[in-house]
This record gives C-alpha cells, structure tokens and sequence, in this order.
C-alpha cells in the first residue's frame, strides 16, 4: 500500500535496499529518489573470512593465490554490501573468483570452514564468534 509523501514517515533500514537495489533491480518498485536520508545510525564493516588454518593472512595472499588457481567464495547474496566489496576487489586485483550466493553471512562462514569455500565476503561482526574461537581468521576490512 503507497502513500503520499507526507514528511512525516521514517524508515530504518540497512544501505543496500535503498541505497544500492533501486539502481540495479528495476523491478523493486522504488526509483532513486524515493526516499530522503536523514542520518547514519550504524555502519557494517565489510572483510574477508577464511579458515583458521589458511595459509592465506592478508588480501595480497589471497589475491595471488587467486591468479594462480579460481576460488570460490560465499556471501549474503548478489546485490549485497559484502558481494559488491567483494567484486571491487575482484575488478582492482584480478584473478579468478567464482560466487556462490547464500541468504545471510552465517551458512557462508559455515562452508568456509567446512572447507568447502576458499573463503566467504561477509559483514565483519558476523565473524565475530568464529575468529575469537580460533576457527576463522578475518582481514581486509572495507567499506562501501
């Protein structure tokens, strides 16, 4: 249901949805300027999680090892804050990178240590737990 703007409605709501997905998906019913923002409340640290055990320590690792072989890595879906920091890096860098898309940072994180992801573009806080229980190693903070 629509209404019209009236200035007086607030909506909270992460950046992709807003600021991102009306650029890229036509279909979401909301145009560039539908909406006004007002202020920044919270703001997600973007990286990269691997194994505990990886051999991989910092971006330029994995980035080499990305020109020597493809890897494969998970995040919270096309469209998403982590993919795109994932891409941009993808594009600066080079190298072979196949995305595998999952709904939320979670049953990524839980793949990479599986062994069944090189590595998973997440929201850093998401790793977290993971990492100060030793199963997981975080780096290359970003933001958008």
């Amino acid at each position: 249901m629509a209404a019209a703007p009236d200035g007086h409605t607030l909506a909270y709501s992460p950046l992709v949805p807003l600021a991102f997905q009306p650029h890229l998906v036509r279909s979401t019913g909301l145009g560039p300027d539908a909406v006004a923002p007002v202020c920044n409340v919270t703001e997600n640290i973007l990286g990269v999680m691997v194994k505990a055990d990886s051999r991989w320590r910092t971006l330029p690792d994995m980035v080499a090892a990305a020109k020597q072989r493809p890897l494969t890595y998970g995040s919270p879906g096309p469209n998403s804050a982590p993919f795109f920091g994932a891409h941009r890096v993808q594009d600066a860098a080079g190298g072979q990178w196949t995305h595998v898309p999952f709904r939320g940072d979670g049953a990524s994180l839980t793949e990479v240590i599986a062994g069944r992801l090189d590595f998973a573009a997440i929201v850093v806080a998401s790793a977290v737990p993971m990492a100060r229980a030793g199963r997981a190693w975080a780096f290359a903070g970003y933001r958008i």
